[in-house]
């Protein structure tokens, strides 16, 4: 934005315009001014984005006052505002696109695929006020493929891949495999444990690399249960999770 700026004591004197080409004295509070002398600067001021750190239901709200607006705005910005959008394209020729795009406080963070579907998961959780869960309670096959597939349509080759890789991981217990050798099970947990481990350090080092000090606020953390066991999740209130799904205006375009 830009403002413009008049020298005094000209900037509430209801006569004055403009500088004026010739001398023009003008009585401004019992003292002669000329205004030929006034000084006018166009100064930019700083445009700072807060709409979506307010609620869309106070937005809404049109009987929310403007001091409602800006507490909402502050708590959201001093607690962390995560929004995901789950984006569908159809092409002119039929075929089906989604891609994901991940915004913490505005800022927008680049996942790799698979590191993408694991954050939405963490963060659908937080969304529905879930608790912290360790990672072997996490099933890849149901939970983690669901989140895969808000991402990335089926035939896409980061969907094949992580459906390969997550078979894997978490093979099926009353698979015949499974059902000869027992260790393929205990195997399993222990790939599973450190896909999930590496995942959580892949995000938090791109959440860094954006957003530096700001980035804890979006952080998988861990946390212990009262049984000592490790459990994981994201600490921002549900209310500043906000799963969207939006659909291309360049949808139908080549």
């Amino acid at each position: 934005l830009s403002h413009v700026l008049v020298s005094e004591p000209f900037e509430s004197e209801r006569r004055f315009f403009y500088p004026t080409r010739k001398s023009t004295i003008l009585d401004i509070k019992g003292r002669a001014a000329d205004a030929s002398t006034a000084e006018v600067t166009l100064a930019e001021i700083p445009f700072v984005r807060l709409r979506r750190h307010v609620d869309p239901k106070v937005l809404k709200n049109s009987e929310a006052g403007y001091r409602t607006l800006v507490r909402g705005a502050e708590k959201s910005l001093s607690e962390g505002l995560l929004e995901i959008h789950f984006v569908r394209r159809t092409r002119a020729n039929g075929a089906s696109e989604k891609r994901i795009s991940i915004f913490c406080g505005g800022v927008e963070v680049h996942l790799e695929h698979a590191h993408a579907a694991v954050y939405c998961y963490f963060a659908e959780r937080a969304a529905n006020g879930l608790p912290p869960i360790p990672y072997l309670e996490i099933d890849l096959r149901t939970d983690l493929m669901r989140q895969t597939g808000r991402c990335f349509t089926e035939l896409d080759a980061s969907y094949e891949a992580l459906e390969r890789r997550v078979k894997q991981l978490e093979p099926k217990a009353d698979s015949p495999q499974a059902k000869r050798d027992p260790s393929i099970l205990r195997t399993a947990e222990v790939r599973k444990r450190k896909f999930l481990e590496q995942s959580n350090s892949k995000i938090r080092k791109a959440l860094v690399e954006t957003l530096e000090g700001a980035a804890t606020l979006y952080e998988i953390h861990r946390s212990k249960l009262p049984n000592g066991a490790s459990a994981y999740g994201l600490r921002l209130p549900a209310r500043n999770v906000r799963l969207i799904d939006d659909v291309d205006p360049m949808a139908g375009r080549a």
